[in-house]
């Protein structure tokens, strides 16, 4: 029995001892506000939402939340083409290199960010010269593309467009995009 528990107790320490957890830690300013980002994966977690956020204005805490990711890497874009970076948080990579992440919308209007439900979904997104206007480009050996609309609360609208670009030479995504462009204006 002495020695059983003696071993349970070894293997518990070692677990313990060889946990990884990774942290990212990341600054910027936005006009007179600093913010700042720390996302802690736990690379050894089986549930859902392996990573805690937190987002901080001027080092007071405005965001938290939990996020899947399979390692720490964070974008700067303006998705929503209102003059501002939005901020990405890579979520992971399906095959041929399908990049999903989760969007946060910077808000000028009250400083913070929004977390834009469901983005994280669609693979390799991307703003299109439609403004309001966004792609998805989801590669299984063709390029098939779904577009979205980004409206101006940061919800995320499936537009039901999708094409298939089998001969990869960029015509059934500008036929895609015409006809997003139809939709949304």
């Amino acid at each position: 029995m002495k020695t059983i528990l003696t071993f349970v107790l070894i293997i518990l320490t070692w677990n313990l001892g060889f946990s990884q957890a990774a942290k990212l830690d990341s600054t910027w300013a936005v006009g007179q506000h600093t913010y700042r980002l720390t996302l802690e994966l736990d690379e050894n977690s089986n549930k859902d939402l392996n990573t805690s956020m937190t987002l901080f204005r001027d080092d007071e805490p405005i965001l938290k939340d939990s996020v899947w990711s399979s390692m720490l890497e964070i974008e700067f874009r303006d998705i929503d083409r209102d003059g501002f970076h939005d901020l990405l948080v890579y979520q992971g990579s399906g095959a041929r290199a399908n990049e999903t992440y989760n969007l946060f919308l910077f808000r000028e209007e009250n400083n913070s960010f929004q977390k834009v439900a469901g983005f994280n979904e669609w693979p390799n997104i991307n703003t299109t010269e439609v403004k309001g206007v966004i792609a998805a480009c989801i590669l299984t050996g063709v390029a098939e593309y779904r577009f979205f609309k980004l409206n101006d609360s940061g919800e995320l609208i499936d537009l039901n467009i999708s094409v298939i670009d089998s001969l990869l030479n960029g015509k059934a995504y500008k036929r895609g995009l015409r006809k997003a462009k139809k939709k949304v204006e």
